[in-house]
């Protein structure tokens, strides 16, 4: 693959983003449903800063997953209706090229979105009272699952339409954080075929949950550096996984 091609396709696909005003979009969502909690912490008798802070936190994550998996979405088959698609693919640059120059750019539009989220969250936790060091490191698990899922996004995308894209990146994400859940209940239950089916789910689908690191962040104690490790690891691994299949789906599709 050539680097030049890549990141070409990379930065066209962050200024498409750029133009389409995505940014402004994630600041106004952000302000309206990061002001409702700080409303609700201002009037929670002792307990202001907490809610703050970890409803503060949770809405993070469902704003930027859902501003990620709808951008990821929509700009995705946007080369397929625009018919933009058919002159890239007639130049040099290749189908896995271009998938992975896609996800690259996906990626930047998701970081840039989650540093305006989190800078939003940050100035209203200190308005709060409620800012704690281990604030500043909530958008870095946060990216690791965006990554995750964009390369899931790009994956259905390589085979599915885009309703049912939309349908199967919500269900990863659910499924992803529910996972684990599922498993300690199937201690309890002496079947072994739902213990197969449980431990068949949990290799077939990324357990975003490995990235929750919310509550030891805010309250402690920190993630070890071998944790930060493995949930590099496992997003990186993820990542390849799902873009391989991706590029894999998507080289023998017939793009008319």
């Amino acid at each position: 693959m050539n680097l030049h091609r890549l990141t070409t396709v990379a930065r066209f696909t962050l200024i498409e983003a750029i133009r389409a005003k995505v940014l402004v979009a994630v600041a106004v969502a952000t302000a309206a449903a990061l002001g409702m909690i700080f409303v609700v912490a201002q009037i929670s008798v002792g307990a202001g800063p907490r809610v703050m802070g970890d409803l503060g936190a949770s809405a993070m994550l469902y704003i930027a997953v859902a501003q990620t998996l709808a951008v990821s979405i929509s700009m995705v088959f946007k080369e397929y209706e625009r018919r933009t698609l058919f002159p890239l693919l007639a130049t040099p640059l290749g189908r896995t090229e271009y998938q992975v120059g896609k996800f690259l750019g996906l990626l930047y539009t998701a970081t840039l979105s989650t540093a305006v989220i989190s800078v939003i969250y940050w100035l209203l936790t200190w308005i709060a009272n409620a800012a704690k060091p281990g604030m500043f490191l909530l958008p870095l698990p946060l990216l690791l699952e965006l990554a995750v899922l964009i390369a899931g996004v790009m994956f259905f995308a390589a085979f599915a339409t885009p309703a049912m894209t939309a349908v199967f990146s919500l269900g990863l994400f659910v499924l992803g954080h529910t996972i684990w859940g599922v498993e300690t209940l199937t201690q309890y239950n002496d079947s072994r075929t739902s213990q197969w089916m449980v431990a068949l789910c949990e290799m077939g689908v990324p357990a975003l949950q490995v990235f929750n690191f919310n509550e030891r962040l805010l309250h402690g104690p920190a993630p070890a550096a071998s944790e930060w490790g493995f949930a590099v690891a496992y997003s990186a691994l993820w990542c390849v996984v799902l873009l391989a299949a991706s590029a894999m789906f998507f080289e023998k599709r017939e793009i008319t």
